[in-house]
């Protein structure tokens, strides 16, 4: 499973502006795992260069805030493949001070239990996998 959901915003001059939210279910050695991950600019609350290049912290540490992952043994109890991890990296997003996610998305979007539209996307292995050296 990879799937890619899509959510518009505006900034400050009005001008239509979109970030990218990922989830991929990977098998791990214990039972499988969902990675989720954010691209693209979040809406700031000083209306600042939408960049995270402009937040005065370590980068390393801003690309920790962008990615999340959830470790399963054997099933989830989600509504929907990826709905935790997704609304795990949404929280965090939520927490950062400089960002308003509310611009977004009026609360957690991935806490429903309807799923989000969504692009259903080619699993990596299967995209990559026909490439030999």
């Amino acid at each position: 499973m990879f799937k890619k959901y899509r959510f518009g915003w505006k900034d400050k001059d009005g001008h239509d502006r979109s970030v990218d939210f990922f989830v991929h279910s990977k098998s791990s050695r214990s039972g499988f795992m969902h990675r989720a991950c954010v691209v693209g600019p979040l809406p700031r609350l000083d209306d600042m260069v939408n960049d995270w290049s402009q937040y005065r912290e370590n980068e390393n540490v801003l690309f920790g805030k962008r990615v999340t992952k959830v470790s399963y043994c054997n099933r989830t109890w989600e509504s929907w493949p990826g709905q935790q991890c997704l609304s795990k990296l949404w929280e965090r997003l939520c927490k950062l001070k400089f960002v308003d996610m509310g611009r977004i998305h009026e609360g957690d979007p991935f806490s429903e239990d309807k799923e989000p539209d969504h692009e259903d996307l080619r699993e990596p292995d299967e995209l990559f996998g026909g490439f030999s050296r």
